[in-house]
């Protein structure tokens, strides 16, 4: 969320791709990240963050 201004829309695949992610147990710690993505159907690239 202190990031949101940095996300970019995504939709089709991407989201397919994402979905599939939330079934990677070894991906667990990442879950609440991924929801967040699919819910809002944003990406935030890891480029943004780095200050």
């Amino acid at each position: 969320m202190n990031y949101s201004a940095y996300t970019l829309p995504i939709k089709g695949a991407y989201l397919e791709m994402l979905k599939g992610l939330l079934e990677v147990p070894e991906l667990s710690d990442c879950y609440s990240c991924l929801s967040f993505m699919l819910e809002h159907k944003v990406k935030l690239e890891q480029e943004a963050m780095i200050e």
